[in-house]
């Protein structure tokens, strides 16, 4: 995914501190445990100021370490075009956060669930409130509060009909649009050694986590 320049919306770079030595099992040997199920996902409190609550698992994987769906944003189904500007024309002038109808995250596992705003996004690999560790194909999120944890799986993206970069890199999804240029949306992106609040065309197919409502 083409990364723009982020004057504004630039959030911060999080140095991942501690040293990469993982076994491909890592994420399997590291699960999270989850403090609860909703619509028959599980969640995991992590005691943020917010009180976001953050699903174990991707959309469209059944364990923390898949990968899971790739969505266009706003597109609420998983590959039904190429991710390209040629066949995204779902949403594009919308300027306000993602309503339910046009949420993957809410369509796919209920009402009850949605994609994270960019600000849950923030506050939850910004570094204030949690440390992040990287594992061979992901990260873990480990709360610096009462020391639970959750995993990002470094999922890469879709692009035209195929996905870039996975197993190295993760991009996440925001409901939140990016005001000041239309058709494009907020993500975070990370791979070894940085995290990032980026902006890019909403035609990409990327990761979304998915928070439960309050």
């Amino acid at each position: 995914m083409k990364k723009k320049n982020l004057a504004v919306l630039f959030f911060a770079t999080v140095c991942i501190s501690a040293t990469c030595s993982c076994s491909k099992d890592d994420a399997e040997e590291n699960r999270p445990a989850s403090d609860g199920i909703t619509n028959g996902h599980a969640w995991v409190d992590l005691k943020l100021p917010s009180g976001t609550l953050w699903a174990t698992c991707n959309v469209g994987a059944s364990k923390p370490e898949d990968y899971g769906d790739y969505f266009a944003w706003s597109v609420t189904e998983p590959n039904v075009f190429e991710y390209s500007d040629v066949s995204y024309n779902f949403y594009n002038d919308l300027q306000t956060e993602l309503k339910p109808e046009h949420d993957a995250a809410t369509v796919k596992w209920g009402d009850k669930w949605q994609t994270p705003s960019i600000a849950q996004l923030m506050e939850l690999t910004g570094g204030l409130y949690t440390t992040i560790t990287p594992k061979t194909y992901g990260i873990m999120i480990t709360s610096k509060s009462n020391g639970k944890s959750i995993f990002l799986p470094a999922a890469g993206y879709g692009k035209d009909n195929s996905i870039d970069r996975a197993g190295s890199e993760g991009f996440y999804w925001s409901r939140t649009p990016d005001k000041s240029r239309n058709y494009y949306a907020q993500y975070i992106y990370f791979k070894l050694g940085s995290i990032s609040v980026q902006s890019d065309k909403r035609m990409f197919g990327s990761s979304i986590r998915p928070v439960r409502k309050q």
